[in-house]
């Protein structure tokens, strides 16, 4: 237990550790930042898997990282339309 408090503790960004051969231990402010944190764990173990079965992830070159965060922003400015 000592070992997954030190790693809570000195990680503030982290939401969930994979405990080997027990599972999944998420946390937030509340429920459903815990559910989130679990949800975003399982998702991204759900890619890694598919991307393993077409033969590995490939690393997104640094300007294309950019370029993607770029276009989430514009995104997120442009807000939720409605009909």
């Amino acid at each position: 237990v000592k070992n997954i408090e030190k790693v809570m503790n000195a990680e503030t960004s982290l939401g969930a550790v994979i405990l080997g051969n027990h599972g999944l231990l998420a946390w937030g402010a509340d429920a459903a930042s815990a559910a989130r944190a679990n949800n975003v764990v399982e998702e991204s173990a759900q890619i890694a898997t598919y991307a393993a079965a077409l033969g590995g992830a490939i690393a997104i070159p640094p300007h294309m990282r950019g370029v993607t965060i770029a276009r989430r922003d514009e995104f997120a400015a442009a807000g939720t339309v409605r009909a």
